[in-house]
Order: C-alpha cells, then structure tokens, then sequence
C-alpha cells in the first residue's frame, strides 16, 4: 500500500501510510483499536514505553484531547485515522 505518501491541500500538507493486515484467529476489532490507539504520533515512540514513562511521571491520568474518526462493517471491514488538534 501507501508509505509517508505527502498528500497536499490547499493550506495543510499531510504525511499518509495506509496498513493493511489480516487479523489473527480470536481476534476482534476492539483488539485492533487497543493494539493502534492511541497511535505513536500521540504518545511518541516507542509507543508502549512511552506511555509507561508518562504514567510513571504524570500525577493525573490524561483526558481525552484527540480522537478517531472511521467505520467496521459487519465483515469485519474497518477504516480508521487518527484525529489531531482538531
């Protein structure tokens, strides 16, 4: 698929990977979105470290301050991004 493709509009640049995958045998899609969110861009990478070092740092849990917008068809289809400073 697509890797850091530069999509250009009119007052805002983006860089867009597009993953596809085949999901493992007992798996659902609330597992994809607990393995993706929040996405590295959000917390810094490595993702998993970096979100134990904030935890271990942070005195207050973080609230909500980006999000996702997609959709899951029941064949299990699902597109989803990650919504940033919007």
């Amino acid at each position: 698929d697509e890797f850091m493709v530069i999509e250009k509009y009119s007052h805002v640049m983006h860089i867009v990977s597009n993953v596809k995958g085949e999901l493992a045998d007992g798996k659902n899609a609330v597992d994809i979105i607990d393995a993706v969110f929040p996405g590295g861009t959000i917390t810094g990478a490595p993702k998993v470290r970096t979100m134990e070092i904030i935890e271990e740092l942070e005195p207050v849990t973080r609230g909500p301050y980006t999000g996702s917008l997609g959709w899951i068809n029941f064949s299990g289809d699902l597109e989803l991004n990650i919504i940033i400073r919007t």
